[in-house]
């Protein structure tokens, strides 16, 4: 396959280009497509401003872990393929584009209708990672407690994620039909709801008694 896309070029030395800086700036390349707001977008996504992604971009400044973590964060569903290059459209990872879809079994695949068949696994682990910081602190015992208001949004936030948690079964059901003999959907959801209940104790109540 010799696809050429703007930016950035393939070298002759593919096994040596194709990494995942490269696989960075073909990402950025798509969210930017819209030249008028597309940048702007991405800073405000992202936190990290449109002039530091516009270097990176350009091939000015080297990529940063902050750079590589934001888009794995906010597009989870490239996160894998820009990792390793590797897309798995049947569990909701994609590439940005058809022509860097691999192994891509499936002949018929239509990427964009893929993508829009996994939006709530999307959503989930945009979700989940947006607590992430906060669980892992929780686990280590760092840090003092939490406000009410805080414990609020936490609470929210773990709501989201236990419904998400239950659309992204159902859509991985629904794009996966052969298999959903295998699951007991009625006790499958009342477990859900009490790793949902056990994960908000775990995020508001850990840390409480570090307060004052």
């Amino acid at each position: 396959m010799n696809v050429k896309p703007k930016t950035p070029e393939f070298s002759d030395d593919i096994e040596k280009k194709y990494d995942a800086d490269f696989r960075m700036r073909v990402l950025i390349n798509e969210l930017t497509r819209d030249q008028r707001n597309g940048w702007k977008s991405l800073e405000e996504a992202t936190g990290i401003s449109k002039e530091k992604w516009r270097q990176y971009n350009r091939g000015s400044t080297k990529p940063s872990v902050e750079m590589l973590e934001a888009l794995a964060r906010h597009w989870p569903q490239f996160a894998l393929w820009i990792a390793t290059g590797v897309s798995d459209e049947k569990h909701g990872h994609f590439a940005p584009t058809p022509e860097f879809a691999y192994p891509a079994m499936d002949d018929d695949l239509d990427i964009a209708q893929q993508a829009e068949n996994y939006k709530f696994t999307t959503l989930f682990f945009q979700t989940a990672a947006s607590i992430a910081p906060r669980a892992f602190k929780n686990r280590l015992k760092l840090g003092g407690g939490i406000t009410d208001e805080e414990k609020r949004k936490i609470a929210t936030k773990i709501s989201q994620l236990s419904t998400l948690w239950t659309a992204k079964y159902k859509e991985f059901l629904a794009n996966n039909a052969d298999l959903s003999s295998q699951y007991e959907t009625e006790d499958w959801m009342m477990n859900n709801r009490l790793k949902a209940n056990a994960l908000l104790r775990e995020l508001t109540n850990k840390n409480d008694d570090q307060t004052g």
